[in-house]
């Protein structure tokens, strides 16, 4: 319906990457006869040569840090200084998962849902956190996050936030599924992040009481690195200990080390043109589900809209 007036508008446009085209062939000439259908490990990707940049996974010892200052809470243990072997070891990339065709479909689909998003059609009453160059769709399972609740992090009741879209299922995490990548049926919480220029994703953990491992990324319109260890502070203190390119079709899995000894992020010079959209794909712990607290929220979706 909605998607059809956008699709040709997606197909047809022009995307401006910038000086990322050139970063971006290098790790895309590596296998290219099998990019797209079978993984590369994340340790084959350089480490990204950055100016200094402070303490965000270093010296932080517990938790995650935003503006080079750590929140007080019982977060993860965190390695100080992180190991930069161990964080390539616990990834795996596939650099063109997605080849640009389906990209463009996929794209299509997610320019449609940020108009959703934007006039008020999704229904969740948590689905969506908007602010002026990010906007952020849950789907599935909702879980609080920020500042403030960071270690204390909870799955929002059912009905919180609208259900997995069928085009989301079909088109994203189905092709994962029949590659072996993630078991059928594994996925239940997706969050859509639609990144403009100039925003960040803040150094974190993903909470290990809500999240099963591995946490799946996947990036679509202008790439991005992701990096692990990196401070966000003016002064940009601490580099990163690793800096994973994501380019447009690419899929990341994170596990192990990288996923629960260090933080990730992206700061806004990690931002390789215009607009990234990334769509992280994850399984909640049954203990996160049961934990959720009843009633739901004023405005949550009835039963009968909820997936079974």
């Amino acid at each position: 319906g909605g998607v059809a007036g956008v699709a040709g508008v997606a197909g047809g446009r022009r995307r401006e990457e910038g000086s990322a085209k050139g970063a971006a062939a290098d790790f895309e000439a590596e296998d290219a006869s099998t990019a797209g259908s079978s993984p590369s490990s994340a340790s084959q990707a350089d480490d990204a040569d950055e100016a200094p940049a402070a303490a965000s996974g270093r010296g932080a010892g517990r938790g995650s840090v935003e503006d080079g200052k750590a929140d007080e809470f019982d977060g993860p243990v965190l390695d100080d200084p992180p190991d930069p072997r161990k964080i390539r070891e616990s990834l795996t990339y596939f650099p063109k998962l997605f080849p640009a065709g389906e990209c463009d479909h996929i794209e299509a689909w997610l320019d449609d849902t940020a108009w959703r998003s934007s006039t008020g059609m999704l229904m969740g009453p948590k689905t969506v956190d908007q602010t002026s160059v990010r906007t952020k769709c849950f789907f599935g399972h909702g879980y609080s996050y920020g500042r403030g609740v960071r270690g204390r992090e909870e799955i929002l009741p059912l009905g919180s936030v609208d259900p997995i879209p069928g085009w989301v299922r079909q088109f994203v995490i189905w092709p994962l599924e029949v590659r072996g990548i993630v078991p059928f049926g594994w996925v239940d919480s997706v969050v859509i992040n639609d990144y403009r220029e100039g925003s960040s994703i803040v150094a974190h953990v993903d909470p290990i009481r809500l999240f099963a491992r591995p946490i799946v990324t996947v990036t679509f319109f202008c790439p991005a690195r992701l990096v692990f260890g990196a401070s966000f502070d003016p002064a940009r203190r601490t580099p990163p200990a690793h800096a994973q390119l994501l380019t447009r079709g690419s899929v990341l899995m994170i596990k192990g080390y990288a996923a629960d000894r260090v933080t990730h992020g992206i700061r806004p010079e990690d931002m390789l043109g215009y607009r990234r959209v990334s769509m992280v794909l994850r399984h909640v712990n049954i203990a996160a589900v049961q934990a959720a607290r009843w009633p739901p929220p004023a405005g949550a979706l009835p039963a009968a809209a909820l997936p079974a």
